[in-house]
C-alpha cells in the first residue's frame, strides 16, 4: 500500500497557489472569448460572462461621471464638475502648463 506524503502548510498552501496562478494563466490564452462588449470604440471580449457583465457596468459608470463633469481639459480630456476644479487642474498638471488653450465646455 502507498503511503501518502504529508506535506507542511507551507508547502500545501504554495502548492494550492501554484495550481491556481496555472488555472488562471491558461484562461488568459484561450482563445475563444464570446462575450463580446457591444461598443464599437471598446472591442474587449470574455470567455466568462460575468466578466463582460463587470466590464459593462464600468462603461455605465464612466457615462453617469462624465454627465456630471461638463468641464474637460482639452489636453488629457479629464472631466470637472466647476469650472474652478478644472482651472486647479491645469495649473497643478504639468502636461497642461506647457499648453495654451485648456478650457472646453
Amino acid at each position: 500500500m502507498a503511503s501518502l506524503i504529508q506535506l507542511s502548510p507551507i508547502r500545501q498552501n504554495a502548492l494550492y497557489a501554484n495550481i491556481v496562478i496555472k488555472k488562471k494563466l491558461a484562461s488568459y490564452f484561450v482563445s475563444e472569448r464570446p462575450y463580446k462588449c457591444h461598443l464599437p470604440e471598446c472591442g474587449r471580449a470574455f470567455i466568462q460572462l460575468s466578466n463582460l457583465q463587470q466590464h459593462l457596468r464600468n462603461h455605465d459608470a464612466q457615462i453617469e461621471r462624465a454627465k456630471n463633469r461638463p468641464f474637460h481639459c482639452n489636453i488629457c480630456g479629464k472631466g470637472f464638475a466647476t469650472e474652478s476644479s478644472l482651472r486647479t487642474h491645469t495649473s497643478k498638471v504639468s502636461h497642461c502648463n506647457s499648453q495654451s488653450g485648456y478650457l472646453a465646455n
